[in-house]
C-alpha cells in the first residue's frame, strides 16, 4: 500500500462529524488511522488543519534531472546522517 486517503469533517462538538479511509479495513467501525487522528484531535481541541501531502513518487516524479541531486545535496547537509544511506544506495540498479 503506497499510501492512504484519510477524509474528515468536524462540526460544532454536539453536532458530530464524519470520517474515511482508503485503508483495506473492512470489519464495521473506523479503522485504527481514523481513531488515531480523531484521539489525537480530541473534541476539546480547536480545530486543526491536517496538511494532506501527495505520496513521495508522485512529489518527485516531476522534478527534473538535475534537481534530485540537489535535493539530496540539501537533505545530506540538513541530516549529515543520510550520508550513510547514500553510501549504501550508490550502486543500487532501479527495480
Amino acid at each position: 500500500m503506497d499510501s492512504l486517503d484519510l477524509r474528515f469533517t468536524r462540526y460544532s462538538p454536539d453536532g458530530g462529524s464524519t470520517a474515511s479511509c482508503t485503508c483495506p479495513y473492512d470489519w464495521g467501525g473506523y479503522c485504527k488511522h481514523v481513531v488515531a487522528v480523531l484521539l489525537t484531535v480530541g473534541d476539546d481541541e480547536p480545530p486543526i488543519l491536517i496538511d494532506v501531502k501527495p505520496p513521495v513518487s508522485d512529489l518527485i516524479e516531476g522534478l527534473d534531472a538535475p534537481a534530485p541531486r540537489v535535493l539530496v545535496q540539501q537533505l545530506i547537509e540538513a541530516n549529515p546522517a543520510l550520508v550513510d544511506v547514500v553510501d549504501n544506495f550508490r550502486g543500487v540498479k532501479p527495480p
